[in-house]
Formats: C-alpha cells, sequence, structure tokens
C-alpha cells in the first residue's frame, strides 16, 4: 500500500512536468523541476554535498526518461503509466544505495504524507 501510494504521488509529479499544450518539454523545464526536487529532498533530509549531486543526477535521467517515454506514447498517460512506472521504481531503488538508513526512514515518512 505505501509503495503504491508512494509510486501514484511520484508519477503524478513527475507527469507534472509535462506540459498539457505540446508533448515536448525544454530542458530548462526538466532542469528546473531537478533543481526543485534535489533542494527539497537537501532541506528535508540533510544531504551531503556528494549526495546531493547523487541525487540531482539521478532525478535528471530519471526525468529525462519519464519524459521519452510520455513523448513516445504521444502524451497518453494511460499508455505511458507502466512504463513510467517502472522508471520510478528503479529511481527509487537507486535512491536507497544513496541515502542512509536514517535519510530513508525520513524520507519514506514524508514521502506518505
Amino acid at each position: 500500500m505505501k509503495t503504491l501510494f508512494l509510486s501514484s504521488f511520484i508519477i503524478i509529479i513527475s507527469l507534472g512536468i509535462c506540459n498539457a499544450q505540446t508533448s515536448t518539454v525544454s530542458s530548462g523545464k526538466l532542469n528546473a523541476r531537478t533543481e526543485s526536487v534535489t533542494s527539497n529532498l537537501k532541506t528535508q533530509l540533510g544531504l551531503s554535498p556528494v549526495q546531493e549531486e547523487k541525487v540531482k543526477n539521478l532525478y535528471q535521467e530519471s526525468l529525462q526518461q519519464i519524459q521519452q517515454v510520455f513523448e513516445s506514447n504521444n502524451g497518453n498517460k494511460s499508455a505511458a503509466s507502466d512504463q513510467i512506472q517502472t522508471l520510478i521504481q528503479q529511481r527509487e531503488t537507486a535512491l536507497q544505495t544513496i541515502l542512509t538508513p536514517q535519510q530513508l526512514s525520513i524520507y519514506n515518512t514524508t514521502s506518505r504524507k
């Protein structure tokens, strides 16, 4: 249940980066979204500079992949959903290797809200 809720929340956030008027999101918007997520996680979790860079790179790559899947499905969220879910799960798994157990606990707690 926790994973489903977290995944749904992340999908909504990830799809929120998509522009309804066009299927292409500028790299500027993706970079802004990456910076926003990284900044929030840095504040919430007290990321070290090394962790911050790793998280930033992870989210940048993940959001680009999600955007590519969305575009390859012509903006059809339903068709892209399973692929996006897989990408999000991969990102969450990678995030677990970056965060300390204490940070991961905080992340999991705050992600459920």
